[in-house]
């Protein structure tokens, strides 16, 4: 499926986050991999080599344009240039009810959520564009489609998300190039802990608000994400997909 597609998925050290399960599948399929994270070089060599032989992984942090501008250079010198960006790459704002959350905890969450996606795209739009050719998935949340009382830092930056993939998804498809998100609800991952844990909800109580009963799993996200990568999705362009167990109500 994607035998002459080089990717590059951030946030994707962990093996139990969202982008290592989608860098994975990607691998998968046949495409050329780029695995990066801010995390330590040699954690993110260790999740490359989990996923299988081939796979560049890179330390970059999304926060620094020139950095990410860097790399992406990189990545195209080694692997040819970038088809697909999965813009995975986020925190928890670490905060909670407004007056609680601290100005720092604003700017970290809009600095990796918000920036560090505008810096990817930057990064790989221009060539994109002169081959008339790529796909950009970005990883939002549930939390960016509606209301998320308590959590306003990491839910506003998540709604910015999904603006911004609505307003390149208009303003790049004339070049051929298509942008999508995807809005993960509960999922098996650290990141997800964190919340549970900084919202005192079990993971029982997740279990029942999700009208399937479950939390999901990081691997069925990927497939999401892989189909809107993929040229299945060829006439998908601006959507902002919801993979969240059928929980559509008020976070």
């Amino acid at each position: 499926m994607f035998h002459d597609r080089v990717a590059v998925v951030t946030g994707a050290g962990s093996p139990r986050g969202i982008g290592w399960a989608i860098a994975r599948l990607l691998h998968e399929r046949g495409a050329r991999v780029a695995l990066t994270d801010v995390i330590e070089q040699a954690a993110i060599d260790e999740a490359a080599a989990a996923i299988g032989p081939n796979v560049v992984a890179l330390r970059m942090d999304v926060t620094d344009s020139s950095a990410v501008n860097l790399i992406m250079a990189e990545v195209a010198g080694c692997l040819g240039p970038v088809d697909i960006l999965i813009n995975n790459a986020g925190v928890d704002s670490g905060g909670g009810a407004f007056l609680q959350t601290r100005l720092s905890d604003w700017q970290h969450a809009w600095s990796v959520n918000v920036m560090g996606i505008v810096h990817g795209c930057q990064a790989v739009l221009p060539d994109m564009v002169r081959r008339g050719r790529g796909a950009i998935v970005n990883v939002s949340s549930l939390a960016g489609l509606q209301a998320s009382g308590g959590y306003g830092a990491y839910a506003t930056t998540k709604h910015a998300v999904t603006g911004l993939t609505k307003t390149l998804a208009l303003e790049f498809a004339p070049k051929g190039i298509r942008v999508n998100a995807i809005c993960p609800g509960f999922i098996d991952t650290d990141l997800n802990e964190a919340h549970s844990r900084a919202r005192k909800t079990p993971r029982a109580v997740m279990e029942r608000l999700a009208p399937l009963g479950r939390i999901g799993d990081a691997a069925e996200v990927a497939e999401v994400a892989v189909f809107l990568a993929s040229d299945a999705a060829s006439y998908i362009t601006g959507a902002n997909i919801p993979v969240a167990g059928g929980l559509t109500g008020g976070l």
